[in-house]
């Protein structure tokens, strides 16, 4: 089974949202194995953890191919480039979710 990037496998498809996980979604069930395999917690930056930040990131504007036009990603990066005065500080929430983005953890599409 091809566990790739593609339709059907980004985390907004596995029920990984801005909102949270998808009730009854595959993240759910991820979720719930996570939790089990550690005493009733998800591991911070474990894989759950991981697709939770990127399904959260797509949906705010954070992409592959950038941050979407218009969208709350790109007035996150304006204000932090306010407030930078000019650039966006690495390692900050900002350079974070374009950094999941860039790196095909989230998938959301550029318009």
């Amino acid at each position: 089974m091809d566990r790739g990037q593609g339709a059907g496998n980004s985390p907004a498809d596995l029920g990984f949202t801005s909102a949270g996980i998808t009730k009854g979604s595959t993240g759910a069930g991820m979720m719930s194995s996570d939790a089990v395999a550690h005493g009733g917690g998800v591991a911070a930056g474990g894989r759950v953890a991981g697709l939770q930040k990127a399904g959260y990131g797509a949906a705010l504007g954070f992409t592959s191919a950038g941050i979407t036009k218009g969208s709350k990603g790109a007035g996150m990066m304006s204000s932090a480039a306010v407030s930078n005065r000019g650039g966006v500080a690495a390692g900050g929430r900002v350079a974070g979710l374009q950094k999941a983005g860039a790196t095909g953890r989230s998938t959301g599409k550029k318009s």
